[in-house]
């Protein structure tokens, strides 16, 4: 598994450093001033803000599900190995490709009805993983739908911050991304400790519990943000 990310990496980067363009940074001033302005969007922009901890959330749910997945699989009924624990990586591969469909709907519904669709979903899959959580097929449900959940709220959570009027995108999204992989290094941390604890039903509380923060932020803060963002 690894061989094949690593050679998929290679491929992506031949395919960024061919077909994209050069950019050069529209940003006047140090480093220490970038820095700075970094932290000024992070402070002063509640549609990232929002955005950021959607994502840190559902990120974190689906990293407690990969980095214990192994321990539960390799108990019985399963006492599989981790080549077969990562070949669930392609099972999550499904619902990437199809989350990468998401923006269409844009056509038939809002950025927010499609987040908290999407996040609904991350928290269904954990149904999956709990009550079906000793067979192949409940793991292989929960893996696609999760990974569905995830990347169609990542997709949405970029689309909404991008259309804040700021020539500062890279910082934009600079913001976000940091706060997704802190969430989803407190989902595996948490996640590890959840599994010394409780095993695999505690995985599943940790997992579902970022689920339902990520909803309840979205369902109080959205709907404040247009009307916000109406007024002004």
């Amino acid at each position: 598994m690894f061989g094949i990310a690593a050679g998929l990496m290679i491929l992506v980067w031949l395919a960024v450093y061919k077909m994209l363009p050069e950019l050069h940074p529209n940003f006047k001033g140090t480093y220490k001033e970038l820095m700075r302005s970094v932290a000024h969007l992070a402070r002063t922009q509640p549609i990232l803000q929002l955005a950021s901890f959607r994502g840190a959330m559902a990120f974190g749910s689906m990293c407690a599900l990969f980095t214990t997945l192994v321990f539960h699989m390799e108990k019985p009924p399963f006492n599989a190995g981790s080549s077969v624990v990562g070949s669930f990586g392609l099972a999550g591969a499904v619902g990437a490709l199809a989350a990468a469909k998401v923006g269409k709907l844009q056509k038939y519904m809002d950025i927010n009805r499609i987040i908290l669709y999407s996040l609904l979903i991350v928290i269904g899959s954990w149904g999956f993983t709990y009550f079906a959580g000793e067979t192949y097929w409940g793991l292989i449900v929960g893996v696609i739908l999760v990974d569905l959940g995830v990347q169609s709220s990542h997709i949405m959570n970029q689309t909404n911050y991008f259309l804040i009027k700021s020539n500062a995108v890279n910082r934009l999204n600079t913001v976000y991304m940091v706060s997704y992989f802190i969430g989803g290094s407190l989902g595996t941390w948490l996640a590890s400790i959840a599994w010394q604890q409780a095993q695999w039903g505690g995985v599943c509380f940790v997992g579902t519990l970022f689920g339902v923060l990520a909803l309840i932020a979205h369902i109080l803060f959205a709907e404040k943000l247009i009307y916000l963002k109406a007024s002004i």
